[in-house]
């Protein structure tokens, strides 16, 4: 089709018309490989007179047909025309620079495609016009040339040293430039977004050219400089405040914040490497080291703490922002130097930043109250963790503690008890206002985050049971649903101490704390509840007697059941893990509800893992299916040998077996191999159980030698518990199953180790079948018998 085709066809994409809307994308796809359908695709995209949304849709088609057909790991697979990816290649990077950005961030993507699959190689002229548009005065093709230029250096951002070769000439080429340019931004004192946007682009570029190593080019005087003190002056720029929007989303995502966070990713990173020189690898690296130690070090230390400075005055700071920040001031701790620069500003900092950034704030308190569920997720996401300012903020004290505890630790526990002690005072007059209630959770949570070192260091040892009592109990009880939470967390952090009374997992306090954490699985409010939940598992891992919770366990079994039905936590089947576990055969009359429960549980968790949720979301719902797995195992470990359970379960959990004894289990395989072991060893081998032997034969034929050892068990259980059976079928053959099988690995090129389980289950079958079974036989030429006999002589 023509271009006047082409634009007709996307426009029909766009139809309010079903019917009109299919058949338009219909003829999208049939014409994916046409001879110069690509190339039109991206001329549309790039045309500055055709409707915005007509060229929206077509940079989303080519960007989906270049990342299909442009390059495939198959062979005889389709790929584009070689004509046509010369014309893309020829024009897209003008076509980056001349669309507007909805448009622009699309063909981005076509380029990490292309440079990824044709650099150097295919396009080695490429560099040269990156540069050429760098040195460019019209501020557009700068823009571009940076971004392609971060395409360039991120392609070679985690490779090894033979790989990385290329981005050599690159860095080489563009560092000067590129320093250049951000000095003329540094000096530029307006408050452009263009000027942001620039920095954070340039600092990106850095980020990806140095994240494996120091190149040549840092150790030269000027450039180290240069580089320098480019950061030092972005670090402190003042910020135009007055730009910064209402909106708590658009704050977050301010342009200046952004180019201030990679600024500081640059330099934590930087400081985290080679701040201490002598600990770095001999070379290059030790050079830079040295470098920075003497001229950066204690500069860019001042430069953090300046950037913290809006939040002791009380100013709004992106939460990445102040996280990097923390994350070097508590690096700096570490460090001799450092700490020297630092300790006259620790007291300021702890209380005008640190515990002010640990207190439920009014952003926690609108998610509580808008969308509770969303409010455990993040409480419990590894990402949100890593990259948190409460988490940055309870890093620091708690190195404070361990790494400074003579000098710091008193005047900080004499602050977290002025609270404490505030808190205590108005729960007696009967009102907390909100203000002290954030301020007490605050505290809580850092003493939970000092929680290993209050627990070795006298006094705080000795002090830990009444500060439990007068402090921790009663906020069971507080009107304020996040300081019931944070009750429920600081005693499972505290749940392992020696008490007085009782000593490890029992006593007055002890009983009394677990009854609270009990009480509070009936809370009104949803991460009141999870986070008792996940306080029990503590308890119940350290009680030295289940006998005063087995009247409750039903209860307990329930609450944990309703929970896993409102979120979607791995800590919950954790819990439920440890609870199966310690109380063994007291859980036989709940473990068909259990098992049928944790079966659901593992549907939901594995549907989302196999990408009806994205990114981080996959690999949460991927360890709770893990976890689900791991429950059903610690359940049939316990109830084994109740022979009446054990068909009822096997139904529950063959499908699971069925599914996961395949390529689709891969990750989950051994586990799932250990289920099918439980049900073969104490179980009737019903025909169901059969029915998997073809799965186990495929396993072994296809990827499973490496889990040959997990194998073996079933088939050593089917073949000596249910030995006529082996012998009698013919469809399967079982007999010709178990030699081709162990003629595929003997004669395959494995490792010995695999081998062993092959001559394992050749013992297993002359043990149980003597007589009955003739070894050489037609299925074991002679060959495999010499095989067999050197492996076993072997080993």
């Amino acid at each position: 089709m023509d271009i006047q085709q082409l634009c007709a066809v996307l426009q029909g994409c766009l139809s309010a018309n079903q019917e009109e809307r299919k058949a338009a994308e219909a003829l999208l796809k049939q014409h994916e490989l046409s001879k110069g359908h690509v190339p039109n695709l991206l001329r549309v995209a790039g045309e500055p007179t055709v409707n915005i949304s007509v060229r929206q849709v077509a940079s989303i088609s080519f960007k989906q047909v270049a990342k299909k057909y442009w390059e495939s790991e198959k062979e005889n697979a389709p790929m584009l025309a070689a004509d046509d990816k010369q014309l893309v290649r020829d024009n897209l990077l003008e076509a980056i620079i001349r669309a507007p950005h909805i448009i622009q961030s699309q063909l981005s993507e076509v380029m990490t495609t292309v440079v990824y699959c044709d650099y150097p190689q295919a396009w080695p002229g490429l560099l040269e016009t990156v540069m050429a548009h760098l040195t460019s005065s019209d501020h557009g093709r700068m823009y571009g040339g940076l971004l392609v230029l971060r395409v360039l250096t991120r392609k070679y951002e985690f490779r090894d040293d033979e790989e990385r070769a290329p981005l050599g000439p690159i860095i080489n080429a563009s560092f000067p430039v590129l320093l250049s340019l951000m000095q003329q931004l540094s000096a530029d004192t307006s408050s452009s977004q263009q000027i942001a946007e620039f920095m954070k682009l340039i600092c990106k570029i850095f980020w990806s050219a140095t994240f494996m190593s120091v190149p040549d080019i840092l150790l030269q005087q000027e450039q180290f400089s240069g580089w320098m003190m480019c950061f030092h002056q972005a670090m402190r720029r003042p910020l135009p405040w007055d730009q910064l929007r209402a909106s708590l989303d658009d704050r977050r995502k301010w342009i200046w914040f952004k180019a201030l966070k990679w600024v500081l990713h640059i330099t934590y990173r930087l400081f985290n490497r080679y701040g201490e020189p002598r600990l770095c690898n001999a070379g290059s690296d030790q050079q830079f080291g040295q470098l920075f130690e003497t001229h950066v070090s204690s500069q860019f230390l001042e430069d953090q703490l300046h950037v913290l400075h809006p939040l002791a005055a009380g100013q709004y700071l992106s939460p990445r922002v102040s996280n990097l920040a923390l994350q070097y001031l508590t690096r700096a701790i570490e460090l001799k130097g450092t700490y020297k620069q630092l300790k006259p500003h620790v007291d300021g900092l702890l209380n005008q930043v640190v515990l002010p950034l640990l207190c439920f704030d009014a952003e926690d308190a609108e998610l509580w109250e808008e969308d509770p569920q969303e409010f455990v997720r993040k409480g419990y996401d590894v990402l949100e963790d890593m990259l948190g300012t409460k988490t940055a903020a309870g890093n620091f004290v708690s190195t404070l503690a361990q790494k400074k505890p003579k000098t710091h630790l008193p005047p900080l526990m004499a602050r977290l008890v002025e609270v404490m002690n505030a808190h205590a005072a108005a729960v007696k007059a009967g009102n907390v206002p909100v203000e002290l209630a954030r301020q007490m959770d605050g505290a809580m949570l850092a003493i939970g985050s000092l929680s290993n070192t209050l627990k070795t260091r006298e006094p705080y040892r000795s002090q830990l049971e009444a500060m439990l009592a007068a402090h921790v109990l009663p906020t069971f009880n507080s009107q304020h649903g996040h300081l019931r939470a944070k009750a429920c967390w600081l005693a499972k952090e505290f749940a392992d101490i020696q008490f007085s009374e009782g000593g490890s997992g029992a006593g007055p306090l002890f009983d009394t704390m677990l009854q609270a954490v009990i009480n509070a699985l009936h809370d009104s409010e949803l991460p009141v509840r999870v986070e008792a939940v996940m306080a029990l598992r503590s308890f119940v891992e350290e009680l030295a007697d289940v006998a005063p919770l087995k009247p409750v366990l039903a209860q307990l079994m329930d609450s944990i059941f309703k929970l896993m039905n409102e979120v979607e936590n791995e800590e919950l089947v954790f819990t439920l893990e440890v609870v199966v576990d310690k109380f063994g055969d007291d859980i036989a009359p709940y473990a068909v509800n259990l098992a049928r429960n944790l079966t659901a549980a593992f549907w939901k968790y594995s549907g989302q893992a196999d990408g009806e949720d994205e990114g981080d979301e996959d690999d949460q719902a991927a360890v709770a299916a893990y976890g689900c797995l791991k429950a059903l195992n610690t359940l049939l470990d316990g109830v084994a040998e109740m022979k009446h359970l054990l068909p009822v379960l096997e139904e529950i959990i063959l499908p699971i077996m069925a599914k996961c004894i395949s390529s689709d289990g891969q990750d989950v395989l051994e586990d799932v191999l250990e289920l099918l072991a439980y049900f073969t060893y104490f179980g009737e081998l019903s025909p169901r159980l059969w029915s998997l032997w073809p799965q186990l034969h495929a396993l072994v034929m296809d990827f499973g030698i490496d889990y040959w050892e997990n194998i073996l068990i079933p088939l050593d259980n089917f073949i000596s518990r249910g030995t006529d059976v082996y012998l009698a079928s013919s469809n399967p053959n079982y007999q010709e199953s178990v030699f081709t099988m162990v003629q595929h690995t003997l004669a395959g090129d494995f490792e010995e180790l695999n081998m062993i389980s092959a001559v394992k289950l050749m013992e297993v079958v002359l043990q149980n079948c003597s007589g009955k079974v003739r070894v050489c036989s037609h299925t074991c030429p002679p060959n495999f018998i010499l095989e067999l006999s050197r492996v076993a002589s072997q080993h």
